[in-house]
């Protein structure tokens, strides 16, 4: 059975940088900076969060929102490494590797971008 600690191990694999934030959240990032005091700060950070019996990798959206995927912890890890893959070989903010990878993105935004789409969605 796929874990967290083989997902850590293949995230790595690829060159990102994980962190434990606590025992459900894990902070991804292909760039990390450390701040000090041993904080890391980084611009492209991922979440890999585990839900119980489920599993939600939220990564940066555009202004204040986000992307948030759920699924197999494999899956997820898959899903990470080809979005960090395509922001390593076309460049650009994060949120726009995640819409290049992600056929149809709009389902998995979340926030107020999201929220202001589909209310006039519905007046109209």
């Amino acid at each position: 059975m796929f874990g967290i600690n083989d997902a850590v191990a293949r995230l790595k694999s690829q060159g990102l940088h994980v962190t434990a934030r606590n025992a459900t959240t894990w902070a991804i990032a292909a760039s990390a900076i450390e701040a000090r005091d041993g904080i890391s700060v980084s611009n492209d950070a991922t979440f890999l969060l585990d839900e119980g019996q489920n599993w939600r990798a939220v990564f940066p959206g555009r202004g204040q929102c986000t992307f948030e995927v759920p699924g197999t912890i494999g899956d997820l890890v898959n899903l990470i490494i080809s979005v960090y893959r395509d922001h390593r070989n076309n460049g650009g903010p994060l949120w726009e590797a995640f819409a290049r990878v992600v056929p149809d993105p709009d389902p998995f935004v979340c926030g107020e971008e999201n929220t202001n789409a589909r209310l006039k969605a519905k007046s109209a």
